[in-house]
């Protein structure tokens, strides 16, 4: 069984700091029960984000694609490139490195503006290998 977690990299433009691009994220994030949802949140709440909710009713999800949702007067997306430009993000300032193509690519859309990427791995549980092994011992 695998576990998500933010990479320790976080990319934000000049306009959004990675607070604020982890903070909103979150607040789109705390409805959905997606594991990369949840490591957003989990990663908002170790960065000690201050807790912002999304405005009730607002919040759409299409599963594989992301989530959106009104959070104050941001409308904030979450998801895929496509998704993002699906509501309103026209560029992607930034260019993806290698150090990070083993990891899934968040994109977070702000008011129409690509504010930030987070990076999401897979982290193997602990007791993933006892399990494993538990398991295959259990089989014939």
């Amino acid at each position: 069984m695998h576990l998500m977690s933010i990479s320790s990299e976080l990319n934000s433009n000049e306009k959004w700091s990675e607070t604020d691009v982890l903070k909103l994220a979150a607040a789109v994030e705390s409805n959905t029960l997606h594991p990369i949802g949840k490591a957003i949140l989990e990663a908002a709440r170790a960065a000690k984000c201050s807790n912002v909710k999304a405005d009730d009713g607002t919040f759409m999800e299409e599963p594989g694609s992301g989530a959106v949702a009104s959070c104050g007067k941001k409308m904030v997306s979450v998801g895929t490139l496509e998704w993002v430009r699906r509501h309103g993000v026209a560029e992607n300032p930034f260019i993806e490195t290698e150090e990070f193509k083993n990891q899934s690519v968040v994109y977070v859309g702000i008011d129409g503006v690509l504010a930030g990427l987070i990076y999401v791995e897979d982290q193997i549980r602990e007791d993933a290998a006892k399990s494993f092994l538990r398991s295959k011992d259990s089989n014939p």
